[in-house]
């Protein structure tokens, strides 16, 4: 049952970020890789989105960092997770800022660091990342890597919750 909520939400995630860029001019190749994805051919969505993010484009460089953190159709690597991640988050993409602060958060590949976390987090809740808003309370309400200040944790989760995360609004 874990794997397949894991599944769902990688999938869920994955298609969310690409309705969030669908603005973008079409890319042939990106959407041939998410139309591999849809189809469960992982493999050949992987390799179509390394192609592209090898040559900077930010929301392929977030679905190979997904994929490596998740080891879904290539072998997980949370080295080239952190790889990808970086180079995407470091070109703005929301998902990607909030996949680093959670690895930094959590210590998953990576020596835990709260105060990376806390940029990862800050600079995808600027870009109104309901996720990103909760666990910046959370940093707030544990005193990690920032001081403990319940006012600006409450704040937060009151944002996360009107950014439609449901948990947020338990700290109303």
């Amino acid at each position: 049952m874990q794997r397949w909520s894991k599944t769902l939400l990688s999938i869920m995630l994955l298609v969310s970020t690409m309705n969030v860029f669908a603005q973008r001019e079409e890319d042939p190749v990106f959407e041939q890789g998410v139309e591999a994805y849809k189809r469960g051919d992982h493999a050949t969505a992987f390799k179509l989105w390394l192609s592209r993010a090898e040559q900077g484009e930010m929301s392929a460089q977030f679905n190979v960092g997904r994929m490596y953190d998740d080891g879904d159709g290539v072998e997980q690597d949370k080295q080239q997770a952190l790889k990808w991640y970086q180079k995407s988050a470091e070109q703005n993409h929301p998902d990607a800022q909030y996949h680093l602060g959670l690895m930094y958060s959590e210590g998953d590949g990576i020596a835990q660091d709260f105060k990376q976390a806390y940029k990862w987090y800050s600079q995808s809740a600027v870009q109104g990342d309901a996720r990103a808003l909760y666990n910046l309370g959370t940093l707030y309400a544990n005193g990690e890597g920032i001081e403990r200040d319940w006012d600006r944790a409450k704040m937060y989760f009151k944002q996360a919750c009107k950014a439609g995360l449901p948990e947020g609004c338990d700290w109303e």
